[in-house]
Formats: structure tokens, C-alpha cells, sequence
């Protein structure tokens, strides 16, 4: 799987410590698909290690563009931002 990452998300792996082979996982196997109404963008999310991994992508030809990578111990967030419109299931 090919994997693009901006500048941004290489930011976000070395400050909370996220190995992109983690984002591969998530990226391949994801627990939710999400597509974020307000931003525009596709939202993968997986629990990981009682942590929700969250990465925010664009597919791209050939693989996918990696814009943001978020850790998150609130296990219900997918839920709430769906429940408030911000989220629909894809």
C-alpha cells in the first residue's frame, strides 16, 4: 500500500509517537469509515491498545494521501461526532 504523508501528519506521528505502520493498519483494516462534513475529508478509525488511532485521508491513484493522524483515549468520539452531524458513516 502506497502511503503520502503531509507535512502535517509527519508532524503528528513524532509528536504523539505514532508508527506509520500503525496508520497502515488502520489505513487496511479500519473498525470505521467516516467521511467529516465539516472538513471534507475521509476519517479512519481503529482501537488500538485502548486508544482510538484516527487518520484523516484522501484516497489518491495508487494508495492514499495521509493528512492527519490523531490518538484519542475518548473511545466514543466516532459515535458523538456522528450523533452531532459532523461525521456520516461511509
Amino acid at each position: 500500500m502506497e502511503m503520502h504523508f503531509t507535512r502535517h501528519a509527519r508532524e503528528q506521528l513524532e509528536k504523539r509517537e505514532i508508527k506509520e505502520e500503525d496508520v497502515e493498519l488502520v489505513l487496511k483494516n479500519p473498525d470505521g469509515i467516516y467521511y467529516d462534513l465539516k472538513e471534507g475529508n475521509f476519517v479512519a478509525v481503529k482501537k488500538i491498545d485502548n486508544m482510538l488511532l484516527i487518520v484523516v485521508f484522501e484516497e489518491v491513484f495508487g494508495g492514499f494521501k495521509v493528512i492527519s493522524v490523531i490518538k484519542s483515549s475518548k473511545l466514543n468520539l466516532p459515535k458523538n461526532r456522528v450523533k452531532r452531524g459532523r461525521w456520516i458513516e461511509v
